[in-house]
């Protein structure tokens, strides 16, 4: 599968998960915070990011993947995702203000999502960027347990 989004225990201590991405052959393992969202919670917002995506009901969603304590920074990192007809582009992404307003409905996150950064270095600083076709997320999505 050439898309890919879960979460894996860790084996240092019970409480350890992390957030496991895949895409195409770029993959990421980071720790997955729990002191705001469960597991859980992670995952049943990727996956209604996901389906909503997919059904073509928005242009972009975003997958949280960590919500760092208030105690630390306020600010959630996250994968944005924009779709452009037959293909979505990958950006991770970090949000320090009005982050709250990611942690709501996929439905509502287009509004407040920036742009997908694009153009040449002269315009814009480098993004790290990867590119699917959106039939690997509707593929990924057959497969997913989202209770």
């Amino acid at each position: 599968m050439a898309f890919n989004i879960e979460i894996s225990k860790g084996t240092r201590c019970q409480n350890e998960f992390f957030c496991e991405i895949h895409i195409d052959e770029h993959r990421e393992v980071v720790p997955l915070i729990t002191t705001r969202w469960s597991p859980e919670i992670y995952k049943k917002q990727w996956v209604a990011a996901l389906k909503f995506l997919a059904a073509s009901r928005s242009s972009r969603c975003a997958l949280i993947t960590c919500i760092q304590p208030e105690s630390v920074s306020y600010g959630i990192t996250y994968w944005a995702l924009f779709r452009d007809w037959h293909f979505v582009y990958f950006q991770e992404r970090f949000i320090r203000e009005n982050y709250e307003k990611f942690m709501i409905s996929p439905m509502m996150v287009e509004r407040y999502m920036p742009d997908r950064m694009q153009g040449t270095v002269e315009e814009f600083s480098r993004v790290s960027e990867w590119t699917l076709p959106i039939s690997d997320i509707q593929e990924f999505l057959l497969y997913v347990d989202d209770e």
